[in-house]
């Protein structure tokens, strides 16, 4: 398959990195791996700016009506409307982040792109859904299929917005253990580092017996 990855700004820098094992594998979400495993993978990323700020301006204020997904700025629909035909020569995209996901579905419900689209999402009810955005987010989820990292997120997504059930999966988030090893080094502790908001705490501390190190939790819940 050939397959875009869409990415925010700054992690094109670093494949060169990645070709060195410089930066662990898990920062392109997969990307390697396919490539490795035979896939024709290339790499994009959505500006934060872009050439028709009045227009983008218009959208703002969309968003700020709570009448888009969250964090669907007016560039970030402007960037996918302008890049989306870049995409018929793809057999599938890769959005690696939610809204970039969001915008390409509104651009292929407006027929704009027709290229099969996964998005990555991550933190999606962070965010508060007021009617109209609980009714647009849904009908944009079922233009694409949606993958999340834990079924404690992907479970109350379900009940939250109601989208089809068969467009949404899990995938555990792995990591890349050829990059994070110890190397024989014993660190002083075990810091945990996230989003907030929905951080599963009583699995941490379920796992701290298993650990031999002094963990240390920081948190404003």
């Amino acid at each position: 398959m050939r397959l875009a990855f869409l990415y925010l700004p700054g992690r094109l820098a670093r494949l060169a990195e990645l070709s060195r094992r410089e930066v662990p594998s898990e920062f392109f979400y997969g990307a390697a791996e396919l490539s490795a495993s035979g896939h024709t993978v290339e790499h994009f990323e959505f500006a934060e700016t872009t050439s028709a700020p009045r227009l983008a301006a218009g959208f703002d204020l969309l968003r700020r009506a709570y009448l888009t997904p969250p964090k669907v700025f007016g560039h970030t629909i402007m960037n996918a409307w302008e890049f989306a035909p870049q995409l018929a020569a793809f057999d599938c995209v890769v959005a690696t982040v939610a809204h970039h996901g969001f915008a390409l579905a509104a651009c292929a419900a407006l027929g704009r792109m027709k290229t099969p689209l996964v998005t990555i999402q991550c933190g999606l009810l962070h965010q508060p859904f007021p009617a109209p955005r609980r009714a647009i987010t849904r009908a944009l989820l079922n233009r694409m299929h949606s993958v999340f990292f834990g079924e404690a997120e992907q479970a109350p997504t379900l009940a939250a917005l109601a989208p089809e059930p068969a467009r949404l999966s899990v995938s555990q988030f792995g990591v890349d253990p050829g990059f994070w090893s110890p190397g024989g080094i014993r660190e002083d502790f075990v810091l945990a580092i996230g989003n907030d908001t929905r951080r599963d705490f009583q699995t941490l501390l379920a796992a701290a017996p298993e650990i031999a190190a002094p963990i240390r939790i920081v948190t404003r819940l």
